[in-house]
């Protein structure tokens, strides 16, 4: 089974369709104001965002696994993004798992303001 997409709800179209071009993401698919959807740039997964006049909040949080998470903090900072609260999480211990070798995975968790 594979994941396809996730659909996030944006109160702020715009600004969401900016973000998510800014970060990497490539943009596939545009209904003007209304929906995008955009390729990560590596995986099968795409992300898509709707425009929702009243968005639901809920507590989704979106984990982007990196190679290397400083140089992908510093082109953030460079970008311009207000990154308040960059934290490294460590998954992996190594030992086999199944048929895989499992690596230590590095995921950096922004929280923007």
């Amino acid at each position: 089974m594979d994941l396809n997409q996730i659909t996030l709800e944006a109160k702020d179209f715009e600004e969401s369709l900016k973000f998510y071009q800014r970060i990497g993401l490539k943009l596939i698919v545009l209904s003007e104001g209304r929906y995008a959807r955009f390729e990560l740039p590596s995986g099968s997964s795409t992300l898509s965002i709707h425009h929702a006049d009243h968005p639901i909040i809920g507590n989704t949080v979106l984990y982007f696994e990196v190679d290397n998470w400083i140089n992908v903090t510093l082109n953030y900072v460079s970008l311009g993004l207000n990154l308040i609260r960059p934290r490294l999480m460590k998954i992996g211990d190594g030992k086999r798992q199944g048929s895989a070798t499992r690596q230590e995975i590095n995921f950096v968790f922004y929280t923007l303001a």
